[in-house]
Order: structure tokens, then C-alpha cells, then sequence
């Protein structure tokens, strides 16, 4: 759509010959723009939030690095010296050699030769501290100015880096800053986690060759940290200075929150990343068809190439350049865009059809026949008529006349009486009313569902309806595999005026599911996936569970079900 409207736009605007006018030519423009927000709205919401979220993290890291009564550095250095003087720093380097034994993670450089010593104990944790100061000091100066970087500029220079794979194979391109950033954030990782590194030769990881080193990080503390814990846990049952051990427990708290930083930093360079890939997807999307340029060079995809390179599965076959096309291959495409439009034609011709079609059958909904006649024989059409394509409707008798009076061919297409449009036989559709769908409430009236929506989604609203009127108070779980289908059920809601909660990743869970439990406000529905809203809750307070879909895993649909009757264990 997008598309559609900003190429329209240009090409209204150069006023070329053949190209009618519209009766919104002034607004294309801002339509295309309003989509374009829309599409981004979600990227930049979620850079937002991981925003937010990092400025309280980093807030918490400050607040520690100030609250040491000695220094961040300062404190452990006095218990070393005062170790010495008790004359135990032999059991302490034991302790350290023998935990780091014990939590040595394969494939990384240990350092336990490297503090066989007090003196080597003090000057790994010096260096060690210093380069960690660096690297969260420069990861976040770094983050904001990728902030404050123009979003244009960035998609620039990752178009010319790593968003082309012809670039992104390129040994000698100049990386972008997020490229540039990804390494000081691996850097600063291999500072305050274990990382190890593993020779991987020859190995494919998705489309790439790796070969060499590739690092793998994980979650475990680094081996300055647990020489660090040892120490306080040595001092801690001695008679030591009471100041260096608060400093001590300070510095480690500071640790988990320099660790629980670092994760927000890399969530929220992951989303200002996926924020450039969507804004070059828009980018891409406003591109159409042109001849390529006199001093422009030759695309790879039109030079003569071996046949076997020219397969799909090749992951050379790019299409960066399918926009560009040469001149003798004009008058190709000119013929093929024209049979589409006609393909085109008759689908919206079909799709116009079934429009009408619906658009009937819900001006027949609630009565029990339909009191039009039926255009040839002029009987009334009653519970059970057919609809073509065209929209008009015929009885069951003069339908079944017409198909026959058109067969002879491989196809049957019947032709309407009165616009003369063409419907195969299959495109004939049938309203049956005396198959009721829904019954009445107990008092008479019917209940009503308002929009238009697919079956499935106007069962489920219906039923909704149909329980809040028996019970006002009622609750409900409705469950669904798919993210987009409880999207579509949170509309069709919202329009019936059924109030509901949705538990969604990121947002405040424990929130959502105590408004849910409590009785004001009252909630009618809970949305949830299947893959996590199934199991881990204890939701006693709904007395319906409902299945949008079925599912596939018997497991999941028991534990579904399980919510509303489920015991937490004590």
C-alpha cells in the first residue's frame, strides 16, 4: 500500500500522459506517511521501553559506584595487606585456586596461574576493575550517541555495511556504528561474564562459513568475580575491618547490577537495530521499476552467468537490483504487468461478488426467510437461495436450471440474467437460514454480535456475550496459538463493548493478571497464547476456559484448561 501510494504520488506529480486523476491526489502523500508511522509504531515503542527501562538500571549502578564507604578499589586492597599480617594469605590463594578449578568453564583462558600471589591477586583486580570502568563507561556514551544519531543516517551507513549481503561479504567495507558498537559490547562482555572460545572449522551457522574463533558467551559470573566472592567470604568470619567487608557486599552488589545493565544495553542496541532494518524495509518498499542509468554499472543479476549459478538456492542470487532493468527488457514487463492487472481485474470482480454476498446474508440475519422473489420465476426466495458472484440472488430451482442449461465444456460457467457477469460453478455460493447458529436468551431476545467478522471470532464474542448475560460477573480465559487472531478478538471486543485484559511479553504481567482477579474493575475475558499463558498460572477466579482453535499438543490444551481449577502447590 505504501507502495502504491507514494509511486502514485510521483508519478501525479511529473504529470505524465495516460495517468488519470484521483479524488484524493492532495492526500496520497500524508496516507503514505500515516502508514509509514503505523508500520514503525511498534520499533519505536519498544526502543522506548528498553530505553526506560536502562535509565533505572544505570541510575541503580551509580547510586552503588558512590555508596562505598573506602573506594571501589580500596577495600580490597586493605584486606589483602591485612592478610598478609595474619599471615593466611596462603589458605586464601588456595581457596581462590581451588574454586576456579572447580567452575572452570571449557574453552576459556584461565587465570589461575596468573594469582599464585597476593601481589598477582592485587594486580589482576586492579586491571581487571579499571577495564571494566572503561568499557561500561564507553558503552553508554557510545549507546547515546547511536541515540541521538540521526535514524537516516544509520540506515545509511547499515545499508552500505551489512543490510546488502553483496556489502555484507565485502572484507574491506567500513562498518557502521552498530556494527562498530556490537564489538564493544562483546568487549565488554568478556569482562563481566564467562565467555569461552571454540575453534569451529568449516562450520556453516545459518548462511555464513565461520572459521577460526567463535566466542560464546554465557551467563556465569567471570573468573574476577568468584576471586572477588572468595575473598569476601574468606573475610567474612574474621575479625577484619567492618567497613572493607560493606564495601565488599557493595562492590558485588554493583556487579549484578553492572550485569543486569549490560543485558538492557545490548536489548536496547538489538531494537535500535531492528528499528534501522524496518525503516530500509519502508525504504525498499517506495522503490519501482526503473532503467538502469547510462553511467551506471551492470547489475549482477543481468550479466550471463553459468545456469547452475542462477538457481534460488544459490546464495549468491541476490535481488538488490531486481528494480533495475535495461531497456530491451521494457516491452517484456510491459506485457507481463498487463497480464496481471487483468488477473487482477477479475479477482477484485470475485472478491466484490463475495462482498455482496455477505452484505446479504447479513441484511438476512434474524429473519427467518427472505421476502425478496427471485428475479425469473418472481417466487419468493424464502430460507434457501443461491448468490453469483455479481451479488444477485436466485432460487435453488432456477440456479440448478441455469447450470445445467451451461454445461458442455470442461468448465461451467453461468452467465446472470441480468448483468450478464460470468460465475464458474464454483464460485456460486448458498444461504440456508434454517440452520440457526445461535439460540436466544432466556427471555426471548437475541443476542447480537456488532461488526463484521469471521466466524470463528463472532462464535467466540457471541458466546462471551451469551455468558455475561447469564452471569454478569463471569470471567472467562481465552486462549489462542496465534498472536494475530487475539488481535483481531481484542477489536471485535472492544467494538461489542466486552471488557478484557491481554497478557502480552514486556508489558506488567503481575498487573494485568491482579486487575483480571480483582472484582473492580471487572474484567470479562483474559487474552493469552497458548505457548506461555498455558502453563506457570494459577487463575482460579475464571469459571469458562475458551479454545479459539484447536491444538495440536494434547498437553497444552490440558494445561489450558488446567488454569481455572488449579491448586498452587504449598
Amino acid at each position: 500500500m505504501i507502495h502504491t501510494l507514494y509511486n502514485l504520488a510521483d508519478m501525479l506529480a511529473a504529470q505524465h500522459e495516460g495517468i488519470s486523476p484521483t479524488l484524493r491526489d492532495d492526500r496520497l502523500r500524508e496516507e503514505a506517511k500515516a502508514l509509514e508511522q503505523k508500520y514503525m509504531q511498534k520499533c519505536d515503542s519498544q526502543v522506548a521501553a528498553a530505553q526506560e527501562t536502562l535509565a533505572g538500571l544505570s541510575l541503580t549502578v551509580t547510586e552503588l559506584d558512590n555508596s562505598f564507604n573506602l573506594g571501589r578499589d580500596e577495600w580490597w586492597e586493605q584486606l589483602l595487606s591485612w592478610l598478609v599480617l595474619q599471615g593466611e594469605e596462603a589458605e586464601l590463594l588456595s581457596r581462590i585456586r581451588d574454586d576456579l578449578l572447580e567452575n572452570r568453564i571449557s574453552g576459556q583462558e584461565s587465570l589461575i596461574n596468573r594469582v599464585s600471589s597476593i601481589r598477582g591477586v592485587e594486580y589482576e583486580l586492579g586491571t581487571w576493575s579499571d577495564a571494566v570502568q572503561k568499557a561500561r563507561k564507553k558503552a553508554v556514551q557510545e549507546l547515546r550517541q547511536l541515540e541521538t544519531t540521526s535514524r537516516q543516517d544509520l540506515v545509511n551507513g547499515a545499508v552500505d555495511c551489512h543490510l546488502r549481503l553483496s556489502n555484507a561479504n565485502n572484507k574491506n567495507k567500513k562498518k557502521c556504528r552498530l556494527c562498530i558498537y556490537e564489538t564493544h559490547l562483546k568487549n565488554y562482555e568478556s569482562l563481566v561474564f564467562a565467555v569461552s572460545k571454540k575453534q569451529t572449522e568449516h562450520s556453516m551457522v545459518g548462511n555464513v562459513l565461520l572459521l577460526g574463533q567463535l566466542n560464546q558467551g554465557t551467563w556465569k559470573p567471570c573468573e574476577m568475580e568468584r576471586v572477588l566472592r572468595v575473598l569476601v567470604a574468606f573475610v567474612r568470619g574474621r575479625r577484619s575491618n567492618r567497613e572493607c567487608l560493606e564495601d565488599g557486599s557493595q562492590h558485588l552488589k554493583m556487579l549484578d547490577a553492572i550485569k543486569k545493565e549490560f543485558r538492557q544495553l545490548r536489548l536496547v542496541w538489538t531494537q535500535l537495530r531492528d528499528q534501522v532494518s524496518a525503516q530500509d524495509e519502508l525504504d525498499m518498499a517506495k522503490m519501482r521499476l526503473r532503467i538502469r542509468f547510462p553511467d551506471e554499472p551492470v547489475p549482477q543479476s543481468n550479466k550471463k552467468r553459468n545456469p547452475l549459478q542462477q538457481l534460488s538456492s544459490n546464495i549468491g542470487n541476490t535481488v538488490e537490483t531486481i528494480h533495475i532493468i535495461e531497456k530491451h527488457q521494457v516491452a517484456a514487463h510491459e506485457t507481463r504487468f498487463e497480464t496481471e492487472r487483468i488477473v487482477a481485474q477479475g479477482d477484485l470482480r470475485r472478491k466484490i461478488g463475495q462482498l455482496l454476498y455477505l452484505e446479504n446474508l447479513r441484511k438476512s440475519r434474524g429473519l427467518d426467510s427472505n421476502p425478496d422473489p427471485c428475479p425469473i420465476c418472481q417466487t419468493n426466495l424464502g430460507d434457501k437461495w443461491s448468490v453469483l458472484q455479481c451479488g444477485h440472488c436466485y432460487c435453488m430451482e432456477c440456479v440448478r436450471y441455469m447450470v445445467d442449461q451451461s454445461r458442455g465444456g470442461r468448465k461451467v460457467n453461468v452467465k446472470c440474467p441480468i448483468c450478464r457477469e460470468m460465475t464458474q460453478e464454483d464460485g456460486i455460493s448458498y444461504v440456508n437460514l434454517s440452520c440457526k447458529v445461535y439460540e436466544s436468551q432466556k427471555d426471548g431476545t437475541a443476542i447480537t454480535v456488532r461488526g463484521s467478522h469471521s466466524t470463528k471470532v463472532e462464535a467466540v464474542v457471541h458466546r462471551l456475550l451469551e455468558l455475561r448475560a447469564e452471569e454478569p460477573d463471569v470471567k472467562a480465559l481465552v486462549f489462542s496459538t496465534w498472536e494475530k487472531v487475539l488481535d483481531v478478538l481484542a477489536h471485535a471486543l472492544t467494538e461489542n463493548n466486552v471488557s478484557f485484559s491481554r497478557l502480552q511479553p514486556g508489558l506488567k504481567q503481575q498487573e494485568i493478571l491482579q486487575n483480571f482477579k480483582n472484582s473492580k474493575p471487572h474484567v470479562t475475558a483474559l487474552l493469552l497464547p497458548v505457548r506461555w499463558g498455558a502453563k506457570g498460572l494459577n487463575l482460579v477466579e475464571a469459571t469458562h476456559v475458551l479454545l479459539v482453535e484447536p491444538i495440536l499438543n494434547p498437553a497444552d490444551e490440558l494445561q489450558a484448561i488446567g488454569r481455572v481449577h488449579r491448586i498452587g502447590q504449598t
